[in-house]
């Protein structure tokens, strides 16, 4: 039904934010923060 939409959905915002993040962290140079949301097996 619509989980895989969800879910989906959930990826897309979770990339976009993940990309910001690593930018941000290479220009720091560490990575310190687990992702808010676990990512689950496919």
């Amino acid at each position: 039904g619509g989980y895989r939409a969800v879910r989906d959905f959930w990826r897309r915002q979770i990339d976009k934010r993940a990309a910001e993040k690593i930018s941000a962290t290479q220009s720091a140079g560490a990575k310190t923060e687990a992702p808010l949301i676990p990512e689950q097996p496919s």
